[in-house]
């Protein structure tokens, strides 16, 4: 609860934001003026933030539906089921089961080493969220070829091989390249000029021979240094080409190449990621997607996570969170800075997927932060994260067919089952995908239909 003695302008998430906006310099002069401005700008918000309520649920108040309004605008579709007898005639007044079975959402993890010998179970709180996972944690350029042209994927494998088996797509591949010392292989050291850049499209190849029938996302580098690496060895036209070259290989989809920039939900890395993504586009540099890798902590305030997103828009690529880490100063507090976060992240049409850095300590960035408790049990923050996605975020309902066969409904994008409960006992199931291009006005129609049957 706001406590009205305590000066607004103190609370931390009002300092978090006038920091974000004044680049943390002390508020003397045109900058105090700036800062009063502010404190009356953000006065409802903040009241509003500060005295929504959370419960390992959802938050509430005035910010929050206003989320829920643009997640509903920018997530959810028509939905038009037609139901017709095996004689081909509509069918009144029946029940219509729609049951959600996926998000068309990426909402992920990262896969870890340990993961594939882990326990999983598919239907439980949290664990049901997930429909994707990324390989970051095993992509290592220095792990995976750690003699030039001896590629070592066992881990990969089985990481593939473990996602299959629990209904999971792998999606995202990570950082192809690395270039610190460390992290790359040591015959790579070893190498300059035009051989470097020989090697890196051989090792892009020979990665997109194996797996290019299942990762659909590789992002180019692993760290924004990469690409300043690749820059300074050869300009923009050295990221060009290893760009074309990715994009070129008979696998590759139409949204392949990402570029990977690192804690760029903040003030400070968002400025540095809009500059060199200018300059890219000015370079002609071919590029499917934005990656960003982000870990929240202190108290997250969602007007600074708004405008990052809203400064990408004019790139007009779709934005994915490869790696989130939301943390907070108690397991409650972490629960909170989550839900701020996926609501912002959800509600920007153009972030296309979440990916966290871990489910369960220590594949998490702290134990405040994991979703799973040592016990196996949700934490708070597991709990909000269930409550958000598997519930608010999930369309499981039952309606009744008018009387020309038909039902209307809203629905989240993704992949649904319909079951349909026909006169004289009979039932017709199928299942369906109700795709991204469905949200908006136009509605996915779909026809269930029995087969007929024919007289022995």
């Amino acid at each position: 609860m706001l406590n009205n003695r305590v000066p607004l302008a103190a609370c931390p998430p009002v300092q978090e934001t006038i920091a974000y906006f004044t680049g943390g310099q002390a508020a003397n002069g045109t900058l105090l003026l700036l800062r009063h401005f502010l404190c009356l700008l953000i006065l409802p918000f903040a009241v509003t933030f500060l005295t929504s309520t959370v419960h390992a649920q959802v938050m509430a108040g005035p910010w929050v539906d206003k989320s829920e309004q643009r997640i509903a605008e920018c997530r959810m579709g028509n939905l038009h089921v037609l139901v017709l007898d095996a004689a081909g005639q509509p069918v009144a007044n029946q029940p219509v089961r729609i049951k959600m079975l996926r998000h068309a959402f990426a909402f992920g993890f990262q896969v870890s080493p340990l993961q594939p010998d882990a326990p999983y179970a598919n239907n439980a709180p949290v664990w049901r969220c997930f429909n994707s996972v990324a390989l970051d944690k095993l992509t290592e350029w220095s792990r995976i070829e750690p003699v030039r042209g001896g590629v070592d994927d066992k881990l990969i494998e089985s990481a593939v091989r473990w996602g299959r088996s629990h209904g999971l797509i792998v999606r995202r591949w990570g950082g192809l390249f690395m270039f610190d010392a460390g992290h790359t292989p040591g015959w790579v050291a070893e190498l300059s000029g035009n051989n470097l850049f020989e090697a890196c499209k051989q090792s892009l190849r020979d990665r997109q021979e194996r797996y290019g029938s299942e990762v659909n996302e590789w992002d180019l580098t692993r760290t924004t240094g990469d690409v300043d690496y690749i820059t300074s060895l050869a300009g923009q036209a050295g990221v060009r080409g290893l760009c074309h070259a990715l994009r070129a290989e008979p696998s590759a989809s139409s949204d392949r190449v990402y570029l990977r920039f690192d804690d760029a939900l903040d003030g400070q890395g968002v400025q540095t990621m809009v500059q060199r993504l200018s300059n890219l586009g000015e370079a002609f540099v071919p590029y499917d997607g934005i990656a960003i890798t982000a870990t929240l902590a202190g108290t997250v305030v969602p007007t600074p996570l708004e405008r990052t997103l809203e400064w990408l828009e004019p790139f007009a690529k779709p934005v994915v969170i490869a790696g989130l880490s939301v943390t907070g100063s108690s397991p409650q507090a972490a629960a909170n800075n989550l839900e701020t976060a996926l609501r912002v992240l959800f509600a920007s049409p153009n972030v296309a997927g979440i990916y966290l850095t871990g489910v369960q300590a220590p594949h998490t960035y702290d134990a405040a932060s994991a979703l799973i408790g040592e016990s196996g049990e949700p934490t708070p923050a597991g709990l909000v994260f269930d409550g958000l996605i598997h519930d608010l975020w999930w369309t499981d309902t039952t309606l009744n067919t008018d009387e020309l066969g038909n039902v209307r409904t809203r629905v989240f994008a993704g992949d649904y089952s319909l079951k349909v409960a026909l006169p004289e006992g009979d039932s017709a199931e199928m299942v369906v995908r109700v795709p991204v291009s469905a949200v908006g006005e136009q509605a996915a129609l779909m026809v269930v239909q029995p087969i007929k049957k024919t007289p022995d």
